[in-house]
C-alpha cells in the first residue's frame, strides 16, 4: 500500500512534438516540477514509447510531419496500457473544426499554444496528487481547479457524453 508506506509516485508526462526545441524545454520544464518527463520528435515513436513509457499524461502536437498528432493518439488511444493516459492537444490550432476533430480522434483535452508556464501547471494538476490529501479512507481529494481547467475538462467530457448519445449537431 502506496500510501502507508508513505511513497510518492512520479507522474509520468509524455512529450510529442517534432520541434525538438519545444519538447526538449517542455521536458525540462516538467521535470524541474517534479515529475518524470519524455521527449519523443514524432508520432511512430510516440506510439512505440508509449506503452513502455506508460504515461499519465501525454502533451501532443496536432502539426507535426509523417503521423500527425490525431493519427498519433488515435493510435496510443487503441493501446490497452494507455486506456487512461490523460491525452493533451496541444496545438496552435485552436478553431472550433480543430477542437472538433482533435476530440474525434480521441484527445482528451485541446490547448493552444503556446501555453503559459501557469497554464501548464494547472494542465499537469489534472494527473499530480501533489498537493492533494489522502481522506481516512485513502481515497484522494484533490484541489480545487482553476475555472480555465475546469470549463476546457467539461467542454470536452460534454462533446464525447454528445457523441455517444448521436446528438452531431450540437457538436458543430
Amino acid at each position: 500500500d502506496v500510501f502507508a508506506l508513505g511513497m510518492k509516485m512520479t507522474e509520468r508526462i509524455l512529450i510529442v512534438d517534432d520541434n525538438r526545441d519545444t519538447a526538449d524545454s517542455l521536458a525540462t520544464l516538467i521535470s524541474a516540477f517534479g515529475y518524470e518527463a519524455k521527449a519523443v520528435y514524432d508520432g511512430q515513436n510516440a506510439i512505440e514509447q508509449a506503452p513502455l513509457f506508460v504515461p499519465d499524461m501525454a502533451l501532443i502536437d496536432i502539426g507535426m510531419p509523417g503521423l500527425n498528432g490525431y493519427e498519433t493518439v488515435s493510435r496510443i488511444r487503441q493501446q490497452r496500457c494507455n486506456m487512461h493516459t490523460v491525452l493533451v492537444a496541444v496545438t496552435g490550432r485552436s478553431g472550433d473544426e480543430d477542437r472538433r476533430r482533435a476530440y474525434e480522434s480521441g484527445f482528451d483535452l485541446h490547448v493552444p499554444k503556446p501555453m503559459s508556464v501557469e497554464a501548464l501547471k494547472e494542465l499537469l494538476m489534472i494527473v499530480d496528487p501533489s498537493g492533494d490529501q489522502a481522506s481516512p479512507d485513502r481515497t484522494i481529494i484533490r484541489p480545487a481547479l482553476s475555472f480555465a481547467t475546469q470549463e476546457m475538462a467539461i467542454e470536452a467530457r460534454s462533446d464525447e457524453f454528445k457523441r455517444a448519445a448521436g446528438d452531431e449537431r450540437e457538436l458543430l
